[in-house]
């Protein structure tokens, strides 16, 4: 079951800064791809689709070249063990946001009152 949030694309920039505040209390050395975000254009429609907290990385340091640092990028997969994973999955529609009920339970954690602004209603 999918729901649409009438408007919700507005909320993008809450969502972001609200996971990225949960991420930068983890380890330092640990880093997640906050949004992610896929274009897919066919049959002369375009769908977009956002993956929040979805990518997960390791930077490791490994030395310097003259005045610069040296890090690599090591890919840890789509989930680590974390107290609060979030794992929003969701596309945007024109201005609306098309969730699917276990992600808008996830949103509800995240936004608290904000999300309930919104109209929420159910997609068929």
């Amino acid at each position: 079951m999918n729901y649409r949030i009438l408007g919700g694309a507005k909320l993008l920039d809450r969502i972001r800064e609200k996971v990225s505040n949960e991420i930068h209390s983890l380890n330092g050395k640990v880093y997640l791809k906050p949004v992610h975000i896929v274009v897919v254009k066919k049959s002369g429609l375009t769908k977009k689709y956002v993956y929040i907290n979805r990518y997960w990385w390791r930077i490791k340091y490994s030395g310097k070249r003259k005045s610069t640092s040296k890090i690599k990028w090591k890919y840890l997969g789509k989930s680590i063990s974390i107290k609060n994973e979030y794992g929003l999955k969701f596309k945007i529609i024109g201005n609306d946001i098309v969730i699917d009920e276990k992600s808008l339970t996830k949103l509800r954690e995240i936004l608290g009152d904000l999300i309930e602004e919104y109209e929420i209603v159910k997609e068929r």
